[in-house]
């Protein structure tokens, strides 16, 4: 018999299987000894009040045998003489973009402006002991991405993105604990995410893929009105198409797109979520055009964009850096 339950306990006895047995053979009314294995689906901590409990949601096996856990199976394979995409960036969602291009037969050739993620540590250790920043690899800019040396948290809120469990086990396939399937705000720890971002760079390396580093794009090799490739900073061409992770912090990118007119898309939120935030900040908004045909409002660490064109409906966007966008409104018209 396989029963779910969710329990709250001490940190003690959430901390070893025998005790999580007792505390569920007590509180259930089940004999002990019946009691198989119990395994943690989902683990939370509520540490509101001055005694600290952990939420447990278990799975209790009576007189039956637990299977070992399986991780998802990816399917990983040699690539090299596959058709190949230029992944422009090695952060979170370069290398996962690399990762998921294998499975669907597809040869990453991922280009990072920054450097690997060791080299890349040296050269945060010299901002603060000696003040000087590299511009190509430092908090923002290297391979693993923003996060790799700043944080580890790995949660959502949304519930409308895709199974966030597959994600966790790539981290997990290469490298991650696996706590991080059961914790709630599952956290890799950033001293251990380097060699989890380093194994998944093995990986498509493994696999076919090819991954540059000190390699900045500067240009998208673009033939009626359709990507062909990039252009590095030291003349050399990648040709495929095209996939642009860059994140945020890299603004030469979006300037780039501008000088190509190339239209930015961006994440649309509902306009109920534009007017609350510009309600809630009280301050009168000013907008500037720092270039033909091109629009932003500036807003205290967010900018609110809004894009309206024939046929289309009113979309407004909630981003927390300034953005050059292609806006092809009137910005006397936003409000």
């Amino acid at each position: 018999m396989i029963n779910e339950y969710d329990i709250r306990v001490l940190p003690k006895v959430a901390s070893a299987e025998n005790f999580l047995k007792e505390f569920v053979a007590r509180e259930k009314g089940l004999n002990l000894k019946d009691i198989t294995a119990v395994r943690v689906l989902r683990r939370s901590i509520d540490a509101r009040q001055r005694t600290v409990y952990v939420n447990l949601k278990v799975r209790v096996f009576v007189r039956e045998q637990p299977l070992a856990p399986v991780l998802l199976q990816n399917n990983y394979h040699d690539v090299s003489d596959k058709p190949q995409v230029v992944v422009v960036g090695a952060g979170p969602a370069g290398l996962f973009a690399a990762l998921r291009l294998i499975e669907l037969d597809k040869r990453p050739i991922v280009l990072e402006r920054g450097k690997n993620v060791n080299d890349r540590k040296r050269d945060i250790a010299q901002i603060s002991r000696q003040h000087m920043v590299d511009p190509e690899s430092n908090y923002s800019f290297g391979e693993g991405g923003a996060g790799a040396y700043s944080d580890g948290k790995l949660y959502t809120r949304s519930k409308k993105k895709g199974d966030v469990n597959r994600i966790l086990s790539i981290f997990c396939a290469h490298g991650a604990n696996p706590n991080i399937l059961v914790d709630v705000h599952p956290h890799i720890g950033t001293d251990k995410l380097p060699d989890v971002i380093k194994n998944m760079r093995q990986r498509i390396i493994a696999c076919g893929g090819e991954v540059h580093f000190q390699t900045k794009v500067t240009d998208l090799l673009v033939d009626n009105d359709e990507v062909k490739g990039v252009e590095t900073h030291d003349g050399k061409t990648f040709l495929g198409p095209v996939i642009l992770a860059t994140g945020h912090s890299a603004r030469d990118v979006y300037e780039m797109l501008y000088r190509k007119q190339i239209t930015i898309e961006v994440r649309v939120l509902p306009s109920e979520c534009v007017w609350s935030i510009r309600k809630c900040l009280s301050i009168k908004c000013n907008t500037i055009a720092p270039k033909e045909g091109a629009s932003i409002c500036l807003l205290p660490n967010i900018a609110l964009l809004r894009k309206q064109r024939a046929g289309e409906s009113i979309r407004f966007v909630c981003v927390p850096v300034v953005l050059w966008c292609l806006l092809q409104v009137d910005p006397n018209k936003w409000w």
